[in-house]
């Protein structure tokens, strides 16, 4: 899943609404979106089709109790990079996007270029998972931050109103 930017989308506060409940949880059925927000379910229908139509819906996501799956460790690593060519770019950013066990990706501005996201097993099977990454690339990456989360006390990715 890539973000694209462009022309905002229109949305009326009815399409937020639905945004913020699909949220919520994904798996909602359309009559219980019909229900909670007081609409018919083939409005319900014709909006989300054209939210996803329209790629502000860029994918449903199941959100998993990592612990109970076995992976007791998420976190991230932030990098910068250091004399990058796009040859050796471009390497870098395949094996991010192949790398099953990085589940996250990230490039951004200000103090680091670049982050990702792992969950590992235990803390010794996260650090074998950084040290691949910084090993495989030790020629571009410069300076390194580890963080491991221990515990998520919110997880929205709906903004709850529409921009100014």
């Amino acid at each position: 899943m890539q973000l694209t930017y462009g022309d905002r989308a229109k949305l009326d506060e009815k399409d937020w609404k639905i945004l913020n409940l699909l949220s919520q949880n994904a798996r909602l059925p359309i009559s219980r979106i019909s229900h909670e927000l007081n609409m018919n379910r083939d409005v319900v229908k014709y909006r989300l089709k054209k939210l996803i139509d329209e790629d502000v819906i860029a994918a449903f996501l199941t959100v998993t109790n990592l612990p109970r799956l076995g992976y007791d460790v998420w976190g991230h690593l932030r990098l910068t990079f250091k004399d990058l060519t796009e040859e050796r770019e471009q390497e870098f950013m395949d094996h991010v996007i192949k790398n099953p066990e990085i589940v996250f990706a990230f490039s951004s501005l200000g103090r680091w270029d670049f982050g990702v996201e792992f969950y590992a097993e235990t803390p010794g099977h996260f650090q074998e998972l950084v040290k691949k990454l910084k090993n495989k690339f030790s020629d571009i990456i410069k300076e390194t931050e580890v963080t491991i989360y221990v515990k998520a006390y919110k997880m929205s990715y709906v903004p709850n109103k529409p921009p100014r």
